[in-house]
């Protein structure tokens, strides 16, 4: 199937999100207006939604109105031509609307956002009613698979260039393979920082990049998946508070050790400190090093004392 002229104009003018389109789509608006005389072209918006679906390259649909007359003007095309199959147009090697649909569709957690021209985008997991749920970035890479690998199928020098700078980034992400077989998708999926380890592509090394064909991303891999990015999120969470409460940690560090030989020293010595009535709140604060001498002390009288009666009945 042959993406759209549309989607193709998108990328070659670098219009390929929707905060970048919406600028010159409501100046042209405006300018529409003071030419025509038509008020209603000044306020037309354009919603994310509707921006993704036209730009998905895969929708043949025809937008009317203001609208119509806005794009008509930015590209200097019909909408008719727009939303058709681009003349000469290659097949696109990666069905990007397909392969967020099928993600979308078959795990309700979990949704990927591709812009126009792709192939990177963010791949949302939710998680679910009890935690936060996180994202990560997302690279999709045509492959075709040769016994228990797949590999890169015919990467261009673009593809090349795109999957390098995917990569270069220490993010949290992931590669997600997919390969049309039979009017159908098997997507496989690797973590980006063991494809960055592997070796970054290049002209030379895109053909080593490969996913294991285990890594099909079936319920099984998908659940996996789900888990470690929780898991890896709730980690994060408590390295964050672990590093800002550093200074606390490092105070309870630099306290001298007291090691208590046994507990009826250390009983006695609460006794001749602060003696038989005395309150947990008001006793008096000893030094850690004064404790540890008089522990020492004491266990050093106590042992003395049992030794001298076994002394006079051997004597």
């Amino acid at each position: 199937m042959r993406r759209t002229l549309f989607s193709l104009l998108l990328k070659k003018q670098n219009l390929t999100t929707w905060e970048v389109f919406c600028v010159p789509y409501t100046a042209t608006g405006r300018e529409l207006a003071r030419e025509t005389g038509n008020r209603r072209l000044a306020t037309v918006s354009l919603g994310r939604t509707t921006f993704d679906r036209w730009s998905s390259g895969s929708w043949y649909g025809r937008p009317r109105g203001e609208a119509a007359q806005i794009l008509e003007r930015m590209f200097g095309h019909p909408v008719d031509v727009l939303f058709s199959p681009a003349p000469d147009a290659s097949e696109s090697p990666v069905a990007v609307g397909s392969v967020a649909t099928r993600i979308g569709s078959r795990w309700p957690t979990s949704s990927m956002l591709i812009p126009a021209g792709g192939p990177a985008g963010t791949w949302e997991i939710t998680g679910r009613h009890r935690l936060d749920g996180t994202s990560a970035a997302v690279h999709l890479l045509p492959v075709i698979r040769r016994g228990e690998e797949v590999n890169p199928d015919d990467l261009s020098q673009d593809g090349q260039r795109d999957l390098e700078g995917f990569l270069r980034p220490a993010r949290r992400g992931f590669i997600v393979g997919v390969e049309e077989r039979r009017g159908d998708l098997d997507l496989y999926v690797r973590e980006a920082a063991s494809a960055r380890r592997s070796g970054r592509p290049g002209p030379q090394s895109a053909g080593t990049l490969s996913i294991p064909s285990a890594y099909l991303l079936d319920d099984l891999t998908y659940g996996i998946v789900w888990a470690l990015t929780q898991l890896d999120d709730g980690l994060l969470a408590d390295d964050q508070v672990l590093d800002s409460e550093r200074h606390l940690i490092s105070t309870y560090l630099s306290l001298v050790a007291v090691v208590v030989p046994n507990l009826r020293a250390a009983f006695s010595l609460f006794r001749h400190r602060v003696g038989d009535s005395a309150g947990v709140v008001t006793c008096p604060v000893v030094a850690p090093r004064e404790v540890a001498d008089a522990v020492g002390r004491r266990t050093a009288e106590t042992a003395r004392n049992r030794r001298s009666p076994s002394s006079r009945r051997v004597a």
